[in-house]
């Protein structure tokens, strides 16, 4: 039955709130309808190899803008009022837009340890010469941002040479 529901973003926000509120349960149970952390683009699934990346993002360069959502939310939600967010700063400073979306229901360390591989796998297959990553993470995003760095510097990854600079809107940091 969930395999026949029509994606909308309705029902990508309802889904991703359910995720944020009982995100763990859901992967327990392996239920269908848990968010597997992974990049979006324009609502579509990045696979992480070059000619993927390539051909789902054309204007690719060595700049990435990376989108981080918060608590019960969705890569979809950086979109208002048909402006979207990531795509207008990545207009604005040349760089490519990605969007991270995940389960906001599972720990924030694991969801950063998830992240961090993520990232290396991201970095490694990126068919350009990088030179800068730059996160913007809002809320609890900013919170699974840290935790992937910790992560990223404790194992010594690549990704973690890459990152310039993030930008935290309404992160929680003293809780």
């Amino acid at each position: 039955l969930i395999g026949e529901l029509k994606i909308t973003d309705n029902n990508e926000a309802i889904r991703a709130a359910l995720n944020g509120v009982v995100g763990d349960y859901l992967e327990e149970k392996k239920n269908p309808l848990k968010i597997t952390m992974q990049f979006r683009h324009l609502s579509k699934i990045i696979t992480l190899n070059k000619k993927s990346l390539q051909s789902t993002l054309p204007e690719i360069n060595g700049k990435i803008l990376l989108m981080v959502h918060g608590s019960c939310m969705n890569d979809i939600q950086w979109t208002r009022k048909d402006h979207n967010h990531g795509l207008m700063i990545a207009k604005e400073f040349d760089k490519t837009p990605i969007y991270l979306n995940y389960n906001s229901g599972l720990h924030i360390s694991t969801n950063g340890q998830n992240l961090n591989k993520l990232l290396e796998k991201l970095i490694s297959h990126w068919p350009v010469n990088i030179e800068e990553l730059v996160i913007v993470a809002h809320s609890m995003g900013g919170l699974v941002t840290r935790s992937a760095i910790h992560y990223g510097l404790q194992q010594q990854k690549t990704w973690t040479k890459h990152l310039k600079k993030i930008v935290f809107l309404g992160t929680p940091h003293h809780g």
